[in-house]
Order: structure tokens, then C-alpha cells, then sequence
């Protein structure tokens, strides 16, 4: 079986003989990880759960949750395509030290049916392939803009003009930008 984690962790004390901490991920509450209190102090973990740490256990865990992430992406990108979005856009957030987001997708649809068909495809791909949900999501009332949240990535699906007027690219300018060709 295949295993999926989420790079958000939450670290907590275990009351415990010797100070053992949990690394307990978010969407799979049974995958536990297992380390010394004083590595968790010394490995550089910042709020973000990035690490440069020297730990073996925590390189091997980071590196799977990289690669979730990676996943996580190609597949919701892949799924945008799957319905047409054009002007898809990766705003790769990691580097701005107040995003609280490490990476948006941005998209464009032509109707606000293609909005809907859209946002509900990427919810639908990312749960059979990953087993991902969404925390929240929000817009499916007038359709003009859907935003999914996954935690560390957030999708927006817009019309045209919403995109146009709300500019979220010129907000987060500071990021680093992966355009997404089109497909004919």
C-alpha cells in the first residue's frame, strides 16, 4: 500500500518515559513516526515543516511528503486539463516568508458550468488518487471563482474577468511562476 502523508505535521510531547515525540499527520492518523525529543530541537523544523535537518527518520519522512506534494499538484494540474481550464499558472509560494500556502493553481474557465466541472473534478481526481480532501473549498454559489483548499495548495478556478479583476498573480508576484501550456 501505497503511503500517502501530508507535509503539515503537528508535533507533539508524548508523556512517555524517555521524551518521545509523535510525528502525527494530518490526513492519516495512523501513520505514526517515532523519534528522540532532542532530534525534533536540533533538526531546524520551521513553522512551515521544511527542515534541513540531519536526521535520517526525518529526511526519509520530508522526502515522502515532498513527493506527495509533487503528486498532489501533477494531478490537480491533470485534472484541470482533463476539462479544458486554460491559463493554468503554478505560483510556487514556499519562498515568501508570510504565505501561509506553499503553492496555488490558477486556471481559467470559460462558463460558469466549466467553472463547476471543473472544481468538482479536481475534488473527484485528487480523493480516488490520492485520498486527499479538501479542507474547504468555496464559490460554488455563483461559480464565477471556486477556491479548493488542500492545505499546503490552494486552486482557484475563475472566469476570465473574475481572474482579470482580481489579478492574483500580480498579488503574489513574488513567487516563482510554472505557466502550463495550453492544449489545443
Amino acid at each position: 500500500m501505497e503511503t500517502r502523508l501530508k507535509w503539515n505535521v503537528l508535533i507533539r510531547s508524548a508523556l512517555t518515559i524517555g521524551c518521545v515525540c509523535m510525528l502525527l499527520c494530518r490526513q492519516e492518523p495512523d501513520m505514526l513516526r517515532f523519534c528522540n525529543w532532542q532530534d525534533v530541537k536540533t533538526s531546524g523544523l520551521d513553522t512551515f515543516g521544511r527542515t534541513t535537518c540531519f536526521n535520517p527518520v526525518f529526511c526519509i519522512l520530508f522526502t515522502e511528503m515532498e513527493e506527495s506534494r509533487k503528486n498532489l499538484v501533477n494531478t490537480a494540474v491533470e485534472s484541470i486539463k482533463e476539462k479544458k481550464g486554460t491559463d493554468i499558472v503554478i505560483a510556487d509560494l514556499s519562498e515568501i516568508e508570510c504565505a501561509s500556502v506553499q503553492k496555488f493553481i490558477i486556471c481559467s474557465a470559460k462558463s460558469t458550468t466549466q467553472v463547476t466541472a471543473i472544481a468538482d473534478n479536481v475534488r473527484e481526481r485528487l480523493l480516488s488518487e490520492t485520498g486527499t480532501k479538501p479542507y474547504a473549498y468555496d464559490g460554488y454559489k455563483n461559480s464565477q471563482w471556486i477556491v479548493i483548499d488542500y492545505g499546503e495548495l490552494f486552486v482557484h478556478v475563475f472566469l476570465p474577468e473574475t481572474r482579470n479583476y482580481y489579478k492574483l498573480e500580480q498579488l503574489w508576484n513574488d513567487a516563482d511562476f510554472t505557466y502550463v501550456p495550453n492544449e489545443e
